[in-house]
C-alpha cells in the first residue's frame, strides 16, 4: 500500500490513484477530499470527500439559516472549486439562492473589487473558501469596506489566527464546518494519542496529525488481521465494521469514509461548538 502525506495528498492522489488501481496497491489518504477519487477501487480516505462537506453546509444553510441569499467566493484550485461546485449545486437544488459566484487565484492579497461586487448583491452570507493568508486579507478588507454579510466556510477558517487577527465585527455570527477530531476529547483513544504526541513533539496534534495517525492505525489493524497484499487490505477495509480512531468512529463505503462533521459558530470572539451533523449518504 501507499501512504500519502497530508501536505501533498490532494495534489498527488488524483494522478496516482489510477496507477494504484492498475497495480492493485491500496492508496490511503489522510486528507485528499476530491470527489472524483471515489471511483477508484483501491483508494481510501479517512477525511470525508468534498461531496459530504459541501452538502453538509448547504443543508445547514437550508434547514438552520432559512435559505439566506448567499455569495460564493473560492480559491481557484481543485479543492476550492470542487467544494464550491458541490455547495452551489446542493444549495440551488434545495431552493437556495446564490446571488454571486467569484473566484480568486492562490496568493491573492487584494480582494476589494470582489468585496465591492458582493456588497452590490447584498447577500446575508458569503460561502468563503481559501487558505489562512487569503482569508485574513479578505476578512480585514471586508471589515474596512463595511461588508455586512456573515460567513460560511470550511475547516481552513477554523484557525485561532482568524480570531486574533481579524476585526471582531466581521466574523461574529459566522459558521464553519469542521472534521470531528477534538484534541480535548475525554475519550481514552484521543487522550492517549494527544499525550504521546505532546511528549514526542512538544505540541498538541492538529487534525492533519490525527488523520495521519488513524491511517497508520487502520493499516496496522488490517495487517494484524492477516491481510498483507493490496487486494486483501482493500477487501478488509470495505468489509470491516466500525473503526474507532482519534478522528471519530468511521467506516468505509466505496473507499469514502463515513463519519460525522461538526458545526461551529463564531460567538463573542470564539469558536463555539454548535452541533454535530451525522453522516450524509450520497
Amino acid at each position: 500500500f501507499s501512504f500519502l502525506k497530508p501536505v501533498s495528498a490532494r495534489a498527488l492522489a488524483i494522478p496516482i490513484a489510477p496507477i494504484a488501481d492498475n497495480n492493485k496497491v491500496v492508496l490511503l489518504s489522510p486528507t485528499a477530499t476530491a470527489p472524483e477519487l471515489t471511483k477508484f477501487k483501491f483508494f481510501f480516505r479517512v477525511q470525508p470527500s468534498d461531496f459530504f462537506e459541501g452538502k453538509i453546509m448547504a443543508n445547514f444553510a437550508i434547514t438552520k439559516l432559512n435559505r439566506p441569499n448567499i455569495a460564493v467566493v473560492y480559491v481557484n484550485n481543485d479543492w476550492g472549486k470542487g467544494l464550491a461546485d458541490i455547495f452551489i449545486s446542493e444549495y440551488k437544488r434545495a431552493g437556495g439562492n446564490v446571488v454571486l459566484i467569484e473566484y480568486f487565484e492562490r496568493g491573492t492579497t487584494d480582494f476589494r473589487s470582489t468585496i465591492s461586487k458582493i456588497k452590490s448583491k447584498n447577500p446575508q452570507f458569503v460561502y468563503l473558501l481559501g487558505y489562512l493568508n487569503e482569508l485574513l486579507n479578505f476578512l480585514r478588507q471586508a471589515s474596512e469596506l463595511g461588508l455586512r454579510a456573515r460567513f460560511l466556510s470550511a475547516y481552513s477558517f477554523y484557525d485561532p489566527e482568524i480570531l486574533k487577527k481579524v476585526p471582531f465585527n466581521i466574523i461574529e455570527g459566522s459558521y464553519v464546518s469542521v472534521p470531528i477530531y477534538d484534541p480535548n476529547s475525554p475519550e481514552d483513544v484521543v487522550k492517549k494519542f494527544v499525550q504521546k504526541y505532546k511528549k514526542k513533539f512538544g505540541q498538541i496534534p492538529d487534525m492533519f496529525a490525527a488523520h495521519s495517525y488513524d491511517c497508520a492505525m487502520l493499516v496496522q489493524q488490517a495487517i494484524q488481521n492477516g491481510n498483507t497484499d493490496g487486494r486483501a487490505i482493500a477487501k478488509y477495509f470495505r468489509q470491516m465494521g466500525e473503526f474507532r480512531g482519534v478522528t471519530g468512529k468511521m467506516k468505509f463505503v466505496d473507499g469514502d469514509v463515513i463519519k460525522p462533521y461538526r458545526i461551529f459558530i463564531v460567538k463573542n470572539g470564539q469558536f463555539k461548538f454548535l452541533q454535530t451533523i451525522n453522516p450524509i449518504k450520497k
